[in-house]
Formats: structure tokens, sequence, C-alpha cells
């Protein structure tokens, strides 16, 4: 049923319409921010401007109109899970005689007010009585931007993430007989047990496999990992002695 109703929300965002029969033009256009968080029976996060003149906005789920902020136009609001992301996806259709489309207008639509720039990619073919242009791009940090077209109306929209879980210090420092000990100690150090003289080895992993970084030390250590992007890892330790310790965590 979930699946029905997103198809539904799509289909029902596109902003279409006929020249008259003579033309036989058939045009589209849309812009969506979009978060998949509903269920089967309430709505994701969703944002849409319909038409080539980017107005009718329409937002549900967690977009909300900040009230405090005061612009020529209204600022939507969105706070996102930490580590998840927004998608943003635009097109533009055209089958015949239609709108004509300013390519270099719409591939300037958005412009990023604070925060990290997010990399849109382009595609699509574009004649003045064909084209099918599209856009997409997936947000992940927080930032304030703006959707305009030309000398239109603006749109801000400000993109927030919760803070991430906060690790659990340990009660008491590890007892260590002849094994290896891992733990969090804050948020840029791993903190490592060891018998003296005892050498190791650590991978870092992503949460899909991938080697990220490797270090080989002796005993003791506090192992720095503050040059790892936010986001949750796995570190494991072997030793030459074939002691082996696992542990997953958030940076």
């Amino acid at each position: 049923m979930k699946k029905l109703l997103i198809i539904a929300c799509i289909s029902g965002s596109l902003t279409g319409f006929s020249q008259d029969p003579e033309k036989k033009g058939i045009c589209s256009a849309s812009i969506q921010l979009f978060h998949a968080n509903g269920t089967d029976w309430t709505a994701s996060d969703h944002f849409r401007l319909d038409g080539f003149n980017v107005n009718n906005p329409l937002s549900y789920g967690a977009f909300h109109i900040d009230m405090d902020v005061t612009v020529d136009s209204l600022t939507y609001e969105i706070t996102l899970p930490f580590g998840d992301s927004l998608q943003y996806t635009a097109y533009w259709h055209a089958d015949g005689m239609c709108v004509n489309v300013d390519t270099s207008e719409v591939n300037h639509l958005i412009t990023v007010l604070e925060g990290d720039l997010f990399p849109i990619t382009y595609e699509g073919y574009y004649s003045p009585l064909y084209y099918d242009l599209s856009q997409e791009a997936y947000i992940v940090s927080p930032c304030l931007f703006k959707i305009q077209k030309g000398t239109l109306k603006p749109y801000f929209i400000r993109v927030n993430f919760q803070d991430p879980p906060q690790p659990e210090t340990p009660l008491t420092i590890p007892e260590v007989t002849n094994d290896i000990s891992i733990w969090l100690s804050n948020e840029n150090t791993l903190t490592v047990k060891a018998d003296q003289h005892v050498i190791w080895e650590i991978n870092f992993y992503s949460l899909s496999g991938q080697v990220i970084q490797k270090s080989q030390m002796e005993g003791s250590q506090d192992v720095d990992i503050s040059n790892l992007s936010k986001g949750c890892y796995i570190a494991r330790i072997s030793s030459e002695n074939g002691l082996r310790k696992q542990l997953k965590f958030i940076r």
C-alpha cells in the first residue's frame, strides 16, 4: 500500500498541460524535496513547487513554516534524524510546442546561503520543442538555501539534523588480564587497554565493509579518530597472540 501511496503522490505532483489541439504540446515541470518518513497510513515529508513559474508550494509531513524568520518570502524548515538525508529532485519536460525553458536559469535555481554546498546532478537533453531535463541531489548536512527562478518569488528552505546519540561513559576501567578492551572515551578518541608489549592492529570499517583506516600499536593506547568523518563505523582489533575484539561506534 505504501508504494501505491508514493506513486500516487508522484503522479499528483506532475503539473502538465496541453496547448491547443493543433500544436499538440505536452509540458510538465516540478521541484520537490522528499524524505521517506511515512507509513502505510501517513505521508512522508514532502515539499513541492509545481509548474514552470515555480509556484503553488505544497508541504506536509515534518516540513513547517518558520515563524521566527523575517524575510520577503516564507522559510520552510525540516529537522531530520542524525545520519539521514533529504532528496532534492527537479524536472522539465516538453513534447512538442511547449513553454520555452532557459537552461542557464533552471541550472541556477539553488543558492546555498548557510552551511555546506551539496552537489547537484544534471541530466537530460534540450531543444526548443523537445526537452527532458532533470536534477537530483542529496542534502546530508545542515544548511539554508533558496529556490528561485530568475526574478520570480524565492522560497527559503532550512534543513536541520538531530544531534548524534551520546556515547555511554564506562563506569569503571576494564581489568586487563591477557586480554584487549576497547571503548569510546569521547567523541574523538577510542581507548584500547592491553598488556604491555602486546602488538595489535586496529582496522576501521564503514557499515558497508569498506576499510577506512589501519594502524598498528603496542600496549595500552588512545587512538585518535578526529580525522574520521561524522558517521557510524566498526573498529576491529587483532593481536599477535590471536586476541580479537570489535566495537561499533558513532563518530
